[in-house]
């Protein structure tokens, strides 16, 4: 190995990558890894960012591809080339040499096994351990990443969004890697467990002498990390500084009237409460046994008003939304929508509000069936809802929709998996909007994507909003993007209020504590 090679882990040498079609969807991608340092790679949705990452550990579905090139692993000496490795020669590398946290974070977990579990499981597979000895070590790595007993012995979906991506670097990292790749570890935190994520990445690198891959659509956090990036576009890489490509990013603007285009409430609120039995793991934390998820939520929302949510995961934000879609009752509160109350909707009622309350999920590959093509999936919300109408009516609507969207009519020839995370995002809203909801949901949607993506999707929801005088409430942890898109901010913490009022008010003069802390972590 040659003294350059010595300052290098990973070299990636003009790698090509196609799945069976005449299209490559990686050409021509060159960059190295140097030893105990972090490079930051970008790029829109749909670049090859991940796949590049896939690709590196062996999980891009080889049968189906055909490649070409190198991507060398030096260590120990030797330049190990991993590009057509056999499955069995992977399981020796993964976790042991080479370690992920993918972007999907519930996705990456067991939902029927405790966190702790599927740590002691990784520690069986590649130290051979005893059960016991497992066990032990386990905790103390717990220990070590700020995780206590109660997240061990709790199932990923009782620990929230920040808790659970330490337990991902916990596990990823249990058997000492000498390359970390993390493919957007904190796209869907709040601002500030974004920050302590970013801080902890720092601190794994420099007391762990780790290579980590950083992969990111946020130049910002990427800056916060380091300035050498590999930016990846339509497959093709190069090599610049953050600093490049962060000025256009902040560059990005919305145009949003501050004032309310109509001041008669379409939705009101008013002391909302919602509580919910504790299991046996909780119990030592409160006497009643019970989390009290929402205290006294109220808030009115216009029509034509586009309305800000913004917390830290856990503050209730998803509960006040399920509330509001009719998934879940109040204890108690009233819940006014077009001047009736519905607290107490019945069966009919609820179906009232399904058709002109409407929701966009944050994960569109959540929320459309890969089984079935994007041309059933975007007329299944009217048979669910029992609506009728012309076939040719029903394509004249559903074409005008998508061309609001910039979507074209063959996108419907497809499937969900077979278009990128922009399009099936805004195949999502069509959905929605193909129903012309009075009021619609946006709960974290755009944050998977790219920051052209955002800000074009965003702007197509602007214009459709003041053409149909919609009104919007935008759940959101991206603090910038509240800013720009949303007229009022509510801010939550712990179930309740902290502060409301305009957007420009907040940010220009922040009267709670931890909206100042929230605002003092954004980059």
């Amino acid at each position: 190995m040659t003294d350059r090679k010595k300052d290098i882990i990973l070299e990636i040498k003009n790698l090509r990558l196609d799945f069976g079609g005449s299209k490559e969807v990686l050409h021509d991608v060159n960059f190295v890894l140097k030893r105990n340092s972090i490079t930051g790679m970008a790029g829109r949705s749909g670049s090859g960012k991940s796949l590049t990452a896939l690709t590196i550990l062996g999980l891009q579905n080889s049968e189906k591809c055909n490649y070409s090139g190198n991507i060398l692993l030096h260590i120990n000496g030797e330049s190990i080339d991993l590009l057509g490795f056999s499955e069995k020669e992977y399981e020796k590398i993964r976790g042991s040499k080479i370690s992920m946290v993918f972007q999907d974070i519930y996705s990456s977990f067991d939902p029927r096994l405790k966190c702790g579990v599927q740590l002691i499981e990784v520690l069986k597979t590649h130290t051979g351990k005893s059960n016991k000895e497992c066990v032990l070590e386990a905790k103390e790595h717990f220990r070590k990443f700020g995780l206590n007993t109660r997240i061990f012995d709790s199932y990923p979906h009782q620990v929230s969004g920040g808790e659970l991506q330490r337990v991902a670097f916990a596990i990823a990292l249990a058997s000492s890697p000498d390359l970390l790749i993390a493919d957007e570890p904190v796209t869907n935190l709040d601002a500030i467990s974004k920050k302590e994520i970013l801080d902890l990445i720092k601190n794994i690198n420099d007391k762990n002498n780790l290579s980590i891959l950083y992969i990111s659509h946020d130049i910002a956090s990427i800056q916060y990390l380091t300035d050498e990036i590999v930016l990846m576009d339509s497959g093709e890489t190069s090599i610049v500084k953050a600093d490049k490509i962060l000025d256009k990013q902040l560059n990005m603007r919305f145009s949003v009237k501050e004032d309310i285009a109509d001041t008669k409430p379409v939705l009101q609120l008013k002391d909302i409460r919602k509580k919910y039995k504790r299991n046996s793991i909780f119990d030592i934390f409160s006497s009643s046994g019970e989390l009290v998820a929402l205290k006294n939520i109220s808030f009115s929302l216009n029509k034509g008003e586009i309305l800000g949510i913004v917390g830290e995961s856990g503050s209730g934000k998803s509960t006040l939304a399920r509330i509001i879609m009719g998934l879940e009752k109040a204890e108690k509160g009233q819940y006014i929508f077009e001047e009736k109350d519905y607290i107490s909707a019945n069966k009919k009622d609820i179906e009232y509000l399904r058709k002109n309350i409407q929701m966009v999920y944050q994960n569109p590959a959540n929320s459309l069936n890969p089984l079935l093509s994007n041309k059933i999936l975007i007329k299944e919300p009217f048979e669910v809802l029992g609506l009728r109408f012309d076939e040719n009516e029903m394509l004249t609507r559903i074409e005008n929709t998508l061309s609001k969207l910039n979507l074209n009519m063959d996108i419907l020839n497809r499937y969900p998996q077979q278009i990128s995370g922009g399009e099936a995002q805004r195949l999502a809203i069509a959905r929605v909007l193909l129903l012309e909801p009075k009021v619609i949901i946006f709960d974290e949607a755009v944050s998977s994507l790219d920051n052209q993506n955002q800000y074009d999707l965003l702007n197509n929801l602007l214009d459709l909003q003041k053409e149909r005088i919609l009104s919007y409430i935008y759940i959101t942890h991206d603090l910038v993007l509240a800013r720009s898109f949303c007229q009022k901010l509510i801010i939550m913490k712990d179930g309740e209020i902290v502060e409301s009022g305009l957007t420009v008010d907040i940010f220009k003069n922040p009267k709670a504590e931890y909206t100042k802390k929230l605002l003092n972590a954004v980059f």
